[in-house]
């Protein structure tokens, strides 16, 4: 498997996260703004479960512009005690559930703890990532309590399953 770029990665430090023009302008992750739904609920009653399905924008050498538009689906949970496999067994039986085998393995992400974080793949293809956040983050965004938070790109999900209905897997 080759090296995966994540653009909030390098691109948005922890203190811009609050930063409300950023919901105004093109994303290139999902993550932040499910991050800044997770701050504005935490005095609701927990466990919180959310989602979002949305369109983000990334880097494309090969394209006309530039850029182009990738369509994601991001999924978070936020409890009083949160921990890595409680997200990675919905995770795990979401991907199941669609027909296909994913396979999660130890990476790195900015916004995540490190080795507290997976890559997800389905036969060798980078589909997404998921982990806990870093308490830094969550003291910048001074949410109390800790967050597991996954991003998978539906494009590259479809396509995994379109290959896998074709061979019969």
């Amino acid at each position: 498997m080759g090296e995966h770029y994540i653009l909030a990665i390098t691109e948005v430090m922890p203190e811009e996260i609050l930063d409300d023009a950023q919901m105004d302008a093109l994303k290139n992750t999902l993550i932040i703004s499910m991050l800044q739904v997770l701050s504005q609920s935490q005095h609701s009653s927990l466990p919180i479960k959310i989602f979002e399905i949305g369109d983000v924008v990334v880097k494309c050498e090969e394209c006309y512009t530039g850029w182009r538009n990738e369509c994601r689906v991001s999924m978070a949970r936020m409890d009083s005690i949160m921990k890595f496999e409680d997200l990675h067994a919905d995770v795990y039986a979401f991907l199941r559930e669609l027909g296909v085998d994913p396979v999660f393995k130890r990476c790195k992400h900015a916004l995540l703890i490190d080795g507290r974080c997976a890559c997800i793949s389905i036969n060798d293809n980078f589909i997404g990532v998921l982990g806990e956040v870093k308490p830094e983050i969550l003291e910048v965004l001074e949410i109390r309590y800790p967050i597991a938070i996954a991003e998978i790109n539906l494009e590259k999900l479809l396509q995994s399953i379109s290959r896998s209905l074709r061979v019969g897997v």
